[in-house]
């Protein structure tokens, strides 16, 4: 997100005060906080308590954000950032971090491509990146950061991908042991490692990454 900031100059193309800066950057920190290993998908299936919390609504996103928050307002802990702030600027900030990673839920990945593209279509006079549509792009820098550990370079990459490749094959594994239908991507048995990047960056990464270059230009080295 630092990067995208200021080696890609967001902050100039969005023109973001530097508190603006701060909630984008707390956004992407923030974004999985308390992960639990699982997907939304498994949540729901097996009917945990996040997913009758937030009503198979965003569930694991839902509980980022809010994990986030309540540390905020832990008083043991002694860690509210927020609490010199006015409080309009405590409302904007929440604000613009709870919509910031309510949108990296990957189901809302085409609608936020869909906005992005319909962005690019305009006139460079017409996009509005610094006004009306600041808090859009905003959010689809967000998910990029969190979706883009392919445009890193390989030896970076790697290690990540293999990572959450183990998440998900660890998931399959809980999935099977309970009985449940073996969610997509999560099955050891017959998800190829290598093919399973490849059609990642095919459909998801080059077309996203693609569209946010013609906003964010000096993105282009991700395409």
């Amino acid at each position: 997100m630092y990067h995208i900031l200021f080696k890609c100059d967001l902050q100039e193309i969005c023109k973001l005060s530097d508190l603006e800066v701060l909630w984008v950057l707390l956004s992407g920190a923030a974004h999985d906080m308390d992960h639990p290993g699982n997907n939304n998908l498994y949540e729901q299936k097996s009917r945990s308590k996040l997913a009758l919390l937030y009503n198979d609504q965003s569930i694991l996103e839902n509980h980022h954000a809010a994990s986030f928050f309540f540390l905020m307002d832990n008083s043991q802990h002694d860690c509210d950032i927020f609490a010199e702030l006015t409080l309009t600027e405590r409302l904007d900030a929440r604000k613009m971090i709870v919509e910031n990673i309510l949108c990296t839920d990957m189901a809302k990945h085409a609608q936020i491509q869909s906005e992005m593209k319909a962005i690019v279509e305009l006139g460079e006079s017409d996009r509005k990146l610094d006004q009306d549509n600041k808090p859009n792009i905003l959010k689809a820098i967000v998910h990029a950061t969190d979706i883009g550990n392919p445009t890193r370079k390989f030896d970076i990459a790697m290690p990540w991908a293999k990572c959450i490749v183990k998440e998900f094959f660890d998931q399959g594994d809980r999935e099977r042991q309970m009985g449940l239908e073996i969610s997509m991507l999560c099955d050891r048995n017959t998800v190829n490692f290598a093919k399973s990047q490849i059609g990642f960056i095919s459909f998801v990464i080059q077309p996203y990454f693609s569209i946010m270059s013609k906003l964010v230009p000096k993105l282009e080295y991700t395409t």
